[in-house]
């Protein structure tokens, strides 16, 4: 039978002729379908198409497709249409934002089956072409700009002689000393050890810091506006693109650039501070990828689990996928409650700390070779999740053991389950610290060096997400990291409860913190907005050793 044409009584009788349309691109359609959206993922976030790992996807999306493709060459309009408008959707779903609740994912459904059996006699002749044109479109479309590194040529050169080398390092939800879940360190062994870390290095540690934000754009923003706003998004716009916040105005770069420091940025996409003042106030400007699946690449991981980190975060991308892991994790539920064991649906949806580590290797490069007249401010994801890393900074061979947080809260069982891992990769965390000041120590620059390291806020391994948290959330969600090393100030650990952003703010503008707890705010954090727009505040309670009063 030449190919396109079916017997006349075949057509008459509208079964696989209403199928007028190509067997062949019947056939094509299948693959063309499922593999397009996915090169366009792919190339979107910069892959190599001949990764091992990119090969194996690239093949099985290829074999189900052309298996689809077979089935509905041979049975016609009877599975072609629906197989079809199937595709077809599940392309829109992973290609595109619109599908975001089941009521629109049911009008695509709808809309693109009724499309194609209006399309049916010549379907796969206008669906095939158009998939290959966009197959096309997709492979020669650059890259997202931001998916990998972005370097900002230097403005000037710092001067050979300045002020002091200043180092200012912010690590992504990293817990505070005495916050701390006391179950989980009994013996207080791991906030000791974090104490002798830092006080044995010269630093000034305040052991009861806290963040007024849970979220980092608000934190930061804040303080390098030298301000504690219950304003949301006051110095920076709401994001076009989701997790992409751009600060504006940034009060603490021009005091730095009018000292005459020369402000070298290490940053993540997710909070830019080389948009807006940064712009003109920053002399280089390093932004690396933290998202998609760039960043694993070049790790350590076999093809077998980078396939599956693949596989998992293109499937975040799928309302469809997304909702069914959700129907999953309930059936592994209540299977586990009648003794049955099924395999967990791995619910990794980024990659941040495992990108953040091929951080160091430059960080440290960089660091000893700076001197007076340099600023270097250093947004490190760590300990932030997937916590991937052990104690040692073992990178843990399995993704599924790579835990994630969940920001709507978590069950007593799961907040058991991920803090001891969270905790491992706060010790890593140091460890990696302790290589980098250790490479500034051998080049001779780390004694007369100030430097700054803090969170931005807490754990976020809380119980709760409430309009009326418990004590413990807000330990959770606000008790952070600080401490700070600078020439003439004695190492010490610092016991009194201080919002970080006033602790900054003195440390920028006087160089010290005033003694006593007279000048000390009233301890408050702010949560979600009230009718008003502004955020409630409620207070933070005094803390010690993981509990509070």
């Amino acid at each position: 039978m030449i190919d396109g044409l079916a017997p006349v009584s075949a057509r008459r009788n509208g079964s696989a002729g209403d199928a007028s349309d190509s067997r062949l691109a019947t056939v094509a359609s299948g693959p063309l379908l499922l593999v397009t959206p996915f090169a366009a993922f792919v190339k979107y976030h910069d892959y190599s198409f001949f990764a091992p790992e990119l090969v194996v996807w690239l093949v099985f999306l290829s074999v189900v497709g052309l298996a689809l493709g077979l089935l509905m060459a041979l049975t016609g309009n009877i599975l072609r249409v629906p197989i079809t408008a199937g595709l077809i959707t599940l392309f829109i779903d992973v290609q595109f934002d619109w599908i975001a609740n089941w009521a629109r994912f049911a009008l695509s459904c709808v809309a693109v089956l009724l499309v194609c059996w209006l399309l049916r006699r010549n379907l796969s002749r206008i669906v095939t072409p158009t998939a290959l044109a966009m197959l096309a479109v997709s492979l020669l479309s650059p890259s997202d700009p931001l998916v990998g590194p972005r370097e900002l040529p230097p403005s000037e050169p710092p001067p050979a002689i300045g002020p002091p080398l200043w180092v200012h390092i912010i690590l992504d939800e990293q817990v505070g000393i005495e916050g701390i879940p006391r179950e989980f360190d009994p013996n207080r062994n791991l906030a000791r050890s974090l104490e002798r870390f830092y006080v044995e290095r010269g630093f000034v540690l305040f052991g009861r810091a806290y963040s007024r934000y849970f979220w980092t754009a608000d934190s930061v923003s804040n303080l390098m506006n030298f301000d504690a706003s219950p304003v949301p998004n006051r110095y920076y716009p709401k994001p076009e693109i989701i997790w992409h916040w751009k600060v504006g105005r940034n009060a603490y770069f021009e005091e730095m650039k009018r000292r005459g420091y020369g402000i070298h940025v290490y940053q993540t996409r997710q909070f830019d501070v080389c948009a807006g003042d940064g712009a003109r106030l920053v002399a280089s400007c390093f932004t690396y990828p933290t998202t998609g699946i760039r960043p694993i690449e070049r790790i350590s991981l076999g093809v077998g689990e980078k396939a599956e980190v693949i596989g998992e975060m293109y499937s975040r991308r799928s309302f469809l996928l997304d909702r069914s892991r959700v129907v999953y994790a309930d059936l592994v539920r209540v299977a586990g409650e009648r003794g049955v064991s099924l395999p967990p649906w791995q619910e990794l949806d980024a990659v941040t700390s495992v990108a953040t580590m091929s951080l160091f290797e430059p960080l440290e490069e960089a660091l000893s070779r700076a001197g007076p007249g340099d600023m270097f401010f250093i947004h490190l994801l760590l300990p932030h999740y997937p916590y991937a890393y052990d104690r040692h900074c073992g990178l843990r061979s399995s993704p599924s053991e790579w835990l994630n947080l969940v920001l709507a809260g978590h069950s007593a069982p799961e907040r058991a389950r991920l803090y001891p891992a969270y905790l491992e990769q706060v010790l890593c965390t140091q460890l990696m610290l302790g290589r980098l000041f250790d490479r500034m120590n051998e080049a001779g620059n780390y004694e007369g060096a100030t430097i700054l390291v803090h969170g931005d806020h807490g754990s976020r391994l809380a119980g709760h997400y409430s309009a009326n948290p418990t004590a413990m959330d807000l330990l959770d969600r606000h008790s952070t990291l600080f401490a700070y090393k600078a020439p003439g100030s004695p190492p010490a650990y610092d016991r009194r409860i201080l919002p970080i952003d006033a602790i900054f703010s003195h440390l920028v503008w006087d160089g010290e913190l005033p003694p006593g707890t007279g000048w000390v705010p009233p301890p408050l954090v702010f949560l979600g907005e009230d009718e008003s727009g502004a955020m409630r505040s409620v207070p933070m309670p005094w803390f010690e050793h993981g509990r509070s009063r």
